[in-house]
């Protein structure tokens, strides 16, 4: 069993892989971190954010095309350093992954998902397993969120799509509501200043179909 988080998985895994299980997701939202400021608006003119995320310096640039996107690489505990040490004068990264490692009290504040639409599968975990091995398959079967599941999958779907990875400025949140998915979709362009954005519902079981 490998266990990834499900926002840095490709759309596309070598054959006899895939995903079997999917936990309850945690925050899917981003996290503004500064030392001296409150948030991308309160930042002053010419100001540097650190984000490798080209989804994250896209909507930046687009809300602020004034500020300067540095890349910044490293866990969180490297790139909190960074920010420390005034390499730079914000940060982004997951409310969930912070979370976790229990150093959510460095969160400044936590960016609603209008203002910035996560990435796909943020705040959720990949159980990855042996398409063939029957008996992990079934062990993994307790762990899945199948509300988790459901919304991953659809995000992924529009993923899949469009070709997308790491390095394209995409976004995708799905969300269950009276038993109907609502699958907000994002796409930008590197500089921000262009931005397609969509909003798709459908059925519990549309899921792949609303992501296409």
């Amino acid at each position: 069993i490998a266990v990834h988080s499900m926002k840095d998985m490709p759309g596309f895994f070598s054959s006899g892989l895939d995903i079997f299980a999917i936990p309850e997701r945690k925050d899917p939202r981003d996290a503004f971190i500064s030392n001296q400021y409150s948030s991308i608006k309160n930042l002053p003119l010419n100001a540097t954010v650190g984000t490798s995320s080209p989804r994250r310096a896209a909507l930046i640039l687009n809300q602020r095309p004034d500020l300067k996107i540095v890349n910044f690489r490293g866990n969180i505990d490297t790139r909190l350093n960074k920010l420390q040490d005034k390499q730079v004068d914000a940060t982004i990264l997951a409310v969930a992954g912070l979370t976790r490692i229990e150093l959510q009290n460095r969160i400044t504040t936590i960016i609603d998902t209008e203002e910035m639409l996560p990435a796909v599968g943020q705040g959720a975990l990949a159980l990855q397993a042996r398409s063939s091995d029957q008996f992990i398959i079934k062990l993994l079967e307790p762990l899945n969120h199948q509300t988790s599941k459901i919304c991953v999958t659809a995000e992924r779907a529009f993923l899949k799509t469009i070709n997308g990875s790491c390095k394209t400025p995409l976004a995708a949140y799905c969300q269950v509501q009276n038993n109907q998915l609502f699958l907000q979709v994002l796409l930008a362009s590197l500089d921000g200043k262009t931005i397609y954005k969509t909003l798709r519902t459908g059925d519990l079981q549309d899921s792949v179909r609303i992501g296409n």
